[in-house]
C-alpha cells in the first residue's frame, strides 16, 4: 500500500500536475491547486477510519489470486462481505480454507464450502434480515388483553349500540 501511495504521489506531482488546467489554460493543474489550497476546508479533528479492517485475514490470499485471474475485486469483496455477515468469521475462515485447498479461489466456491459445512452440521440456512431501525423498534412483544369485557357488552340489553 505504501508503494502505491508513493507511486500516486509521483504521478500527481509529475504528469498529472503538469497538465494544463481545463478551466484556465494559462495555469497548470498544480498551480491551480496551489491557488485553491487557501480556500479548502480544514480537516476535522477525528479522521474518518480508512484503515483496512482485517476481520478474515485468510481472505488476503483469495483476494490476491482473484486479482491475478482478473476478477473484479469490488464484486469479490462484496460477496465475501455478504458471506461474512451470514456465516460469521469462524465459518467464513473455514470456508475460505476449504475453497483454497480445492484450488478454487472464488466467492462462489467459498459460499458452497460454507453451505456444505452448514449442511454437515445440520444447521438451518442463514437468513440475513436487514430491517430499518424504525421497523426493529416497532416489533415489540404485545401482551393480549382479556376479552371478557366484550362478552359483558354483548350480555347487556342496551339498544343504543
Amino acid at each position: 500500500m505504501d508503494d502505491l501511495n508513493a507511486q500516486a504521489g509521483v504521478w500527481v506531482l509529475g504528469p498529472a500536475g503538469l497538465r494544463l488546467c481545463p478551466e484556465d489554460e494559462t495555469l497548470t493543474v498544480s498551480a491551480a491547486f496551489a491557488q485553491e489550497r487557501e480556500r479548502l476546508l480544514e480537516l476535522p479533528g477525528d479522521a474518518f477510519p480508512t484503515d483496512e479492517i482485517k476481520a478474515v485475514p485468510s481472505a488476503r490470499d483469495l483476494l490476491a489470486q482473484a486479482v491475478e485471474r482478473g476478477e473484479p475485486l469490488g464484486r469479490t469483496v462484496r460477496a465475501l462481505t455478504d458471506l461474512l455477515e451470514c456465516y460469521g468469521v469462524t465459518e467464513l475462515t473455514a470456508a475460505i480454507a476449504d475453497a483454497m485447498t480445492r484450488g478454487v479461489p472464488h466467492p462462489n466456491a467459498v459460499r458452497q464450502a460454507a453451505e456444505r459445512r452448514r449442511h454437515a452440521q445440520a444447521e438451518p440456512p442463514p437468513l440475513p434480515v436487514a430491517l430499518p431501525d424504525h421497523v426493529k423498534h416497532r416489533d415489540v412483544p404485545v401482551r393480549p388483553h382479556k376479552l371478557d369485557d366484550y362478552d359483558t357488552l354483548m350480555e347487556s340489553d342496551h339498544d343504543d349500540c
